[in-house]
């Protein structure tokens, strides 16, 4: 133990030590980002365990607190951070979870005047404030929120359509949180997973999106029953093919994953096609680097109309973080409605980088061919990958329907945490 100037008395103090072990245990951040393996054995990367690793020592600067883990690693949080983040009853509400600090009464040049690993492995801050002090603990549990869900996303090919086995999960273990993290490291890994065990029915859709959140209502409504039907005004109603694309680019909020699953098919084709967005996206910065430029600052409008809805959405196709690493991909070029550009050159810009993308996103290479049989689900997450259909003869049935980004985000960070506690 590490101590950095001498510990006032409780009553010395704002904020006593009454930091309850439900509130410590319940504390945002609680050790989610566990190593893991899936069927494949490839590599993946997480946050760091904090909970797990332990603080070994900590040290206080000028502008920063550094940690000392057990592992060996350090990291470090400035003062005005630490501070806002303070997990005491009268900072953060035991009940709710939320924030009761006001940060304006926070002084930018806030000094720790004691800082301490205690013998329960919690650090141990007080601040000084003006004329009176503060004192906040913080269990370790709390830096591992501190890190994101940062398992690296996987780009892939159309070769990896011969790996379609190690990408299914039996519905049968979606009652359990170490089945479900399987499904969600597929989802959040490679943009894509099966489910399998299912029934063949419409409802079979919904008891998938029941596991993990709640089906979302669209215009569509809820659970969608497709065939063949034109009065639908909807290319997907139709036995013509698909090309790839992403559902809702007309929707401010497009839907954040899809499950489709084959109720009966009786004819030939209809094998489903999924193209990753994240590998496309990559493809475009290396090979065109000025088609990938101009679309990642450029809002493109998107539409749908029928005799009861008028939808229309402009964003760009791609967006990424400041880490570089994709947020969202939302691209179908059947609703992709019409740009005004009055300049000829921008116009011109414009029609070569979508014809860079569409190289792409249709280049066989790229392209998984799936034949989904009847009581298999599959799942795509619909602010990354791609799905298609190629033409078909027949009848054909398929069910479906959507589930909204945070909800399945929640379900799986929710998930992490209680594998977390198991282990």
């Amino acid at each position: 133990v590490t101590i950095r100037g001498n510990l006032p008395s409780p009553t010395q103090l704002d904020c006593t030590l009454n930091v309850t072990m439900n509130l410590l245990r319940s504390s945002v951040g609680s050790s989610w980002n566990r190593s893991t393996k899936i069927s494949h054995n490839q590599s993946i990367r997480r946050g760091r365990n904090y909970s797990a690793a332990g603080m070994r020592e900590v040290e206080t600067s000028k502008d920063l607190v550094s940690i000392m883990w057990k592992d060996g690693k350090k990291t470090d949080f400035p003062h005005i951070w630490m501070r806002d983040n303070c997990p005491c009853p009268q900072c953060l509400h035991p009940k709710t979870l939320q924030k009761q600090v006001d940060t304006l009464t926070i002084p930018l040049d806030l000094m720790p005047i004691a800082a301490a690993i205690t013998n329960e492995g919690h650090l141990d801050i007080t601040w000084s404030e003006g004329s009176s002090m503060h004192r906040s603990l913080y269990p370790s549990s709390l830096f591992a929120g501190v890190q994101e869900d940062d398992v690296e996303a996987i780009p892939w090919d159309g070769s990896y359509g011969a790996k379609i086995e190690e990408f299914i999960v039996p519905f049968s273990q979606l009652s359990d949180h170490h089945g479900m993290k399987s499904l969600t490291d597929l989802i959040k890994i490679y943009g894509f997973a099966f489910v399998s065990g299912i029934d063949p029915t419409v409802a079979g859709a919904g008891q998938i999106a029941d596991k993990i959140a709640y089906v979302r209502q669209t215009m569509y409504g809820g659970l969608w029953d497709v065939s063949p039907n034109m009065a639908m005004a909807d290319t997907a109603y139709t036995n013509c093919e698909l090309q790839p694309h992403t559902d809702g680019c007309y929707f401010s909020d497009p839907p954040g994953l899809q499950i489709i699953t084959i109720m009966e098919h009786e004819g030939t084709g209809g094998q489903s096609t999924l193209v990753d967005g994240l590998k496309v996206v990559r493809e475009l910065e290396s090979k065109n680097p000025e088609s990938f430029s101009y679309l990642k600052k450029t809002n493109i409008p998107f539409q749908y109309f029928d005799d009861d809805h008028v939808m229309r959405s402009s964003r760009t196709i791609f967006e990424l973080d400041s880490k570089n690493r994709l947020v969202r991909f939302s691209y179908n070029n059947d609703d992709r409605g019409p740009i005004h550009l009055q300049d000829p050159t921008e116009m011109s810009k414009f029609y070569t980088s979508i014809r860079d993308l569409l190289s792409h996103i249709k280049n066989p290479a790229n392209m998984i061919q799936y034949q989904l049989p009847p009581g298999t689900a599959m799942i795509t997450d619909n602010w990354r990958v791609m799905h298609g259909r190629k033409g078909f003869t027949g009848k054909r049935r398929l069910g479906g329907c959507y589930i909204n980004r945070e909800d399945w985000i929640s379900r799986r960070l929710m998930t992490l945490r209680k594998v977390a506690g198991d282990s």
